[in-house]
């Protein structure tokens, strides 16, 4: 099925790639991918690995990303809460009979 970036259309995504996941990395330019980088980079989250070749020179980098995974880990015990939080109110919804509290109206 085709889609567009509003460039040009394209026949299918890339394998590993929803349609709307394509559109949005294609709507980037390659600068701009580069600050985005460079802004991780500075908050600590990534890591630029610059490779090189002999008889070549420099090749493209690369990343890692130790920085961010520590990040999400001291982060994971809050989504875990809130995803409990979350699950006790859908169960709450779901019961039999199950009425929300009255709102207050306001002064009298």
């Amino acid at each position: 099925m085709p889609f567009s970036n509003g460039k040009r259309r394209h026949k299918s995504p890339p394998p590993g790639e929803t349609g709307q996941e394509a559109l949005y990395l294609k709507s980037l330019s390659e600068r701009q991918v580069q600050r985005h980088i460079a802004d991780l980079e500075k908050a600590g989250f990534v890591k630029r690995i610059e490779r090189t070749v002999a008889h070549r020179g420099k090749i493209s980098n690369a990343y890692d990303l130790s920085g961010l995974v520590d990040k999400l880990k001291a982060l994971e015990p809050q989504f875990a809460e809130a995803a409990e939080k979350a699950k006790a109110l859908r169960k709450d919804v779901t019961k039999p009979g199950y009425r929300p509290a009255a709102k207050p109206t306001g002064p009298k």
